[in-house]
């Protein structure tokens, strides 16, 4: 008879589309690169306070970035966060006066909500939590929630620094009608929602 496979007995790149694994790696290695070029003490803090915990890591590195919008295959979260890492670098060169590691960070970090949001099986599907909170308001949260385990540890976070860093999380969309919680209010911002929105749309 049938009987349905048990998680063990099945890979799930037999059903969704994946990036191979070594061409995760090589991605993988590229967004260090850019972790450990950030400069202020208190983003570098928080970048490594999530991306030292290997399950954080693994499961950013895998995770797809949309269920069939952009990058939705395996891997597909690290290749669209990556590039809107890069093209948020070039725009911090053009404009100058930017805050590049805050720039760089809200990149490295928009869309860190997509690991709770997303299921892979054998199809890519949404969460619980996905469905009713989303994952806009879940990065917000996350880096909230890392930031007070930061303070917690004696690490001094400055608050202005985390509404920034937060509002580019919330408005990383841009508009309202394209699910932003707040329209982007300073340059980083905006410099932010613009590089989201080229890697998801070219």
């Amino acid at each position: 008879g049938l009987r349905r496979c048990n998680e063990q007995e099945y890979d799930t790149s037999d059903f969704v589309a994946a990036l191979p694994e070594d061409e995760i790696n090589r991605l993988y290695k590229s967004l260090l690169t850019y972790i450990d070029a950030i400069e202020h003490p208190q983003l570098g803090a928080l970048l490594k306070e999530f991306f030292e915990d290997e399950k954080f890591s693994d499961a950013y590195i895998h995770t797809p970035s949309a269920m069939s919008h952009h990058h939705n295959l395996i891997g597909g979260n690290l290749q669209h966060s990556l590039g809107v890492v890069k093209l948020s670098y070039t725009i911090s060169e053009y404009y100058s006066d930017l805050d590049r590691d805050l720039l760089i960070t809200g990149a490295i970090l928009h869309d860190i909500g997509k690991i709770k949001s997303y299921q892979t099986t054998t199809t890519i599907g949404r969460t619980d939590i996905g469905n009713f909170i989303g994952h806009i308001v879940i990065g917000d949260r996350w880096i909230r929630e890392k930031i007070s385990s930061l303070r917690e540890k004696g690490v001094s976070f400055d608050d202005t620094l985390e509404m920034k860093l937060c509002h580019m999380i919330l408005s990383h969309h841009g508009r309202l009608e394209s699910g932003a919680a707040k329209l982007p209010a300073f340059p980083e911002a905006a410099a932010l929602f613009q590089a989201d929105l080229m890697d998801s749309q070219v």
